[in-house]
């Protein structure tokens, strides 16, 4: 797993994160829910610690990968995502549940 920076994350930026069961496989993976780093923090590796953080806590528990989506018009985020990691071919789908 290579490491994307060597800036130690910060309190103010955060993630969200959490346990997926894969029942196919009998195995977890990590979802990161949101990632959040501080506007001053952005181009200077923040969001690079996160994600480093966020790997080596999954790696500890034997969890396969991180895996996260974003909007389409995230561009700023994406091209970020695009430099320190792959996409995958998937399709996200929803039901709008109306009550």
């Amino acid at each position: 797993m290579p490491e994307i920076t060597d800036v130690p994350p910060r309190p103010e930026d955060q993630t969200a994160w959490r346990d997926l069961p894969r029942t196919l496989s009998a195995s977890s993976a990590s979802f990161l829910d949101d990632l959040f780093v501080l506007e001053e923090h952005r181009e200077s590796g923040g969001a690079g610690a996160l994600v480093n953080t966020n790997a080596e806590i999954s790696k500890t528990r034997d969890w396969g990968w991180l895996r996260w989506f974003t909007a389409e018009d995230n561009y700023r985020g994406r091209g970020f995502y695009n430099r320190v990691t792959h996409t995958i071919p998937r399709k996200t789908y929803q039901v709008d549940i109306q009550g």
